[in-house]
């Protein structure tokens, strides 16, 4: 088995929100109990609907958003929501992010090579000749030319801004990145060019990825391992094979059989059909530990509303959350 080089343990993220002038404030429970575990030199899909809490999971990865509870274990540093700054430092050495946006997450005043180069500069590099050298290289490396290295960030199209960011998650060498939609703001025609530039670098420097997405194209071509989130919770993981040829079958927790029968198909398979959610989604406000799925479950039993929801095994990598299906 491949050694972990990410883990969490019911990580939790939650949000304080003012409803009215008086009393005690809600909480938006956007992340509840999350565990999951990323081996070296995997690619891991995390896949939910939009909203679902993907983004704030990996933002509290590199702190971006602060943990409420859990644990995350990097680079050998445990850490929990009283870690100090020297204890993150230490833990994020070695990871670097790709954002959704390449128009928001790329400064305008920056020339290429100053954007590039960032988080060389934040690490303590301070050599420029060394900085220009390495943005060239990598430009070259991305697909770009060398001589765009001095030129503005707002002459390049979406799909090369997106090539200039995974070139500045490059820059440090990192051995973990977490792609955050990496295409979702892209032109369809240049999704498969992002995806396979990220196939290719991450064969040559033996990456791993951390990728997120709504589309489950993607996850079925680009991922090993995948886990399916909703509203905050990690309902089931597993090999993305496995999980993607049960689709059918009912080894499977229920939102997921009805995540992957929406998928669309160029040539349908005879009897397939599509299952269509009902029910009134639940709120995350106070939200407790129990299943959040339960209100639009057509195998809703009295309990499930109720107790704690906690993965058990169901097969080889296999978790799910569902104490009555796989």
């Amino acid at each position: 088995m491949s050694e972990t080089i990410v883990r969490t343990h019911d990580l939790c993220v939650d949000f304080r929100i003012k409803s009215h002038a008086f009393g005690k404030p809600d909480i938006l429970s956007a992340v509840r109990n999350a565990s999951l575990e990323i081996r070296r030199g995997e690619t891991f899909g995390l896949v939910g609907e939009s909203g679902c809490g993907k983004s704030t999971l990996a933002g509290s990865l590199v702190r971006f958003v602060p943990l409420t509870g859990g644990t995350i274990e990097m680079n050998g540093v445990t850490l929990d929501k009283n870690s100090g700054k020297s204890d993150w430092k230490a833990a994020r050495k070695g990871v670097q992010m790709i954002f959704q946006d390449p128009f928001g997450s790329l400064n305008p005043r920056f020339q290429v090579w100053q954007l590039i180069t960032e988080p060389m500069l934040l690490a303590g590099e301070d050599d420029e000749k060394l900085m220009r050298e390495r943005a060239s290289e990598l430009l070259g490396q991305v697909g770009l030319s060398s001589k765009d290295a001095e030129r503005n960030i707002f002459e390049f199209s979406g799909g090369q801004r997106q090539r200039i960011a995974i070139a500045r998650a490059l820059s440090v060498n990192p051995e973990f990145i977490i792609c955050d939609e990496p295409t979702s703001a892209l032109d369809v025609s240049v999704h498969s060019q992002i995806c396979n530039l990220l196939l290719d670098l991450q064969e040559k420097y033996s990456l791993t990825y951390l990728f997120i997405t709504h589309n489950l194209a993607l996850v079925r071509h680009l991922t090993d391992r995948m886990a399916v989130m909703y509203m905050g919770q990690i309902v089931e993981t597993g090999n993305t094979d496995e999980i993607f040829a049960n689709a059918s079958g009912d080894s499977l927790h229920p939102y997921t059989k009805a995540l992957l029968s929406a998928i669309p198909e160029v040539y349908p398979t005879p009897g397939r059909k599509r299952i269509i959610l009902e029910g009134e989604v639940s709120s995350p406000i106070n939200a407790g530990d129990s299943c959040r799925f339960a209100p639009r479950c057509r195998h809703c039993r009295e309990e499930c509303g109720k107790s704690a929801i906690s993965p058990r095994v169901v097969g080889k990598d296999h978790t799910t959350c569902c104490p009555y299906f796989g």
